[in-house]
């Protein structure tokens, strides 16, 4: 029996990082996101004109409603928690939409609306519009944080939020044969250290964080006021070697405790972790890609034990870049947005401050 032969790829990637921000609040995120539409209606016509100007509206409004289910359904835009929101409130949401297709001048979650094209089939009786339109995101996460049970409940800024993220990155790409040679060299060289810059994931979790209403508090500021680095440092370690936080209740009871601080003035309530797992970076299309596999699991402190909340995922996303540095800077960009976006989509549709 022929036996197969793997190579022992050798790349680079980024390093394994971790970072706490103190969270309190919610609200908007600035951003704006390009979505196609496409609807194709049945038309019946009039008498000076194949399309009457209602068809025309109607053709619209269900391209520009396929647009948001673009929008809704994707992963780095949404979650289980966000489109449950949506689901509570369509009526008023397809309303919007509705509006926004009479007057562009009045759309509450489009900031612009482009029709590229409208096709009439005579011989089949159908006519469709083709669009692209630009996704207000700020105004959407406002109106959703309104409507939330959270956003119901008009309590103002909320309890102190700690959040963790942690990160490690693949260096090789080893197929694992079924030997016991080969399944030691996948699982004792896979990870090591960063060359994308951690500081990037920690501006953007702050970007979107910030944007969302929250306070934030870096993790220097915390260790620095109550003597915590260690733990970082441990948790940073744990994970880099065996893929979990091996000290995580003791994690929770430093967060707490520090809460309780009077020099942050911060009164911790909840912690949450996002684990952001890369493979090795791959070639395709000359193009360096890097997958991202990533969980979030947020936890109630404000009692002795840490109650678990609520997890999601796995969820996967893919940086690409023309090296790997730029591939895993994108992934992890998109990793950190994500990690926010449930996290808070979390706390709203759970009502908690």
């Amino acid at each position: 029996m022929k036996k197969n032969a793997f190579a022992h790829t050798a790349q680079r990637a980024s390093l394994a990082a971790s970072f706490f921000i103190a969270l309190s609040g919610y609200g908007p995120e600035a951003v704006a996101i390009e979505k196609d539409g496409r609807a194709t209606i049945p038309i019946r016509g009039g008498v000076f004109s194949p399309v009457t100007d209602q068809e025309r509206l109607d053709a619209r409004r269900a391209a520009l409603n396929d647009a948001w289910r673009n929008y809704i359904n994707d992963p780095r835009t949404s979650s289980q928690a966000r489109l449950n929101t949506i689901e509570r409130n369509k009526a008023e949401i397809d309303a919007k939409i509705a509006r926004c297709v009479l007057n562009t001048s009045d759309c509450d979650f489009f900031s612009s609306v482009n029709y590229i094209s409208e096709n009439l089939n005579k011989d089949n009786k159908t006519l469709t519009v083709f669009l692209i339109a630009n996704v207000n995101d700020q105004k959407v996460n406002a109106y959703l944080g309104n409507v939330s049970p959270a956003g119901k409940q008009q309590s103002g800024s909320g309890s102190g939020f700690a959040f963790l993220f942690l990160q490690r990155n693949a260096t090789t790409n080893t197929p694992y044969d079924g030997s016991d040679s080969n399944k030691a060299v996948r699982d004792v060289a896979k990870f090591g250290g960063d060359l994308a810059g951690g500081s990037d994931v920690a501006a953007k979790l702050n970007e979107v964080l910030v944007q969302a209403g929250f306070e934030s508090m870096s993790f220097e500021d915390i260790a620095s006021t109550c003597n915590g680095m260690s733990i970082h440092d441990e948790a940073l370690a744990s994970y880099r070697q065996s893929g979990t936080v091996n000290n995580f209740a003791e994690m929770a009871r430093f967060t707490k405790a520090c809460g309780l601080d009077p020099n942050n003035g911060i009164n911790f309530k909840y912690f949450a972790v996002a684990e952001a797992e890369a493979q090795a970076p791959l070639r395709d299309r000359g193009m360096q890609t890097i997958v991202y596999n990533i969980r979030v699991r947020v936890t109630n402190i404000s009692r002795g034990i840490p109650q678990t909340i609520a997890s999601a995922g796995p969820y996967q996303f893919t940086g690409r870049g023309p090296d790997s540095i730029t591939a895993s800077r994108d992934g992890l960009q998109l990793s950190a947005t994500a990690a926010a976006r449930i996290i808070t989509d979390i706390m709203n549709e759970k009502g908690l401050r």
